[in-house]
């Protein structure tokens, strides 16, 4: 379970891939599920004044999905970066890394959709990078895959490589 004690001061929140396009191929019952866990880790982070970073795949388009759509109306008075990307990871050929280092950032609780492509790629890079990074199983999920369970292989990395809580 993600916890106040992880969201220290120099934690940002990184959402990946949020969008309309990725979350249509979840059912409706997963959809909510999903989106229901992130509103409430998001509202934690909130409630911690933590600076969010929304990361949104070009190639797909620019959709305010509808948890993008109740973010906005979350976060109004904490800072809110939108971070266009062009491939997986959300530190490749953008500034992400330069505004987390600007805020003195050493952690980053990152969620979202593609948790075996692109959440596990910008998770990659944050760690490379000298980042720790948190993350729960209720907050990413794979796109590919009608569920909300990842893969076996993807749980293990996670499990070794990231701060994994179990549970939202």
């Amino acid at each position: 379970m993600i916890k106040v004690n992880h969201l220290k001061k120099n934690t940002a929140v990184i959402i990946v891939d949020m969008q309309s396009f990725f979350l249509d191929n979840f059912t409706p019952k997963n959809r909510k599920l999903l989106i229901m866990n992130q509103i409430k880790t998001i509202k934690l982070c909130v409630k911690n004044k933590l600076p969010f970073f929304i990361l949104e795949y070009r190639c797909r388009g620019i959709f305010r999905g509808e948890l993008i759509q109740k973010l906005d109306k979350m976060i109004k008075n904490t800072q809110k970066e939108i971070i266009i990307k062009e491939s997986n990871s959300g530190f490749t050929n953008t500034n992400l890394d330069l505004i987390l280092n600007n805020l003195k950032i050493k952690q980053i609780l990152i969620m979202g959709i593609n948790a075996n492509g692109c959440v596990q790629d910008t998770a990659i890079g944050a760690i490379r990078r000298g980042y720790r990074v948190i993350t729960a199983s209720g907050i990413i999920a794979s796109s590919s895959r009608k569920d909300l369970e990842l893969s076996v292989k993807n749980l293990k990395w996670y499990k070794k490589n990231t701060t994994f809580c179990e549970k939202v």
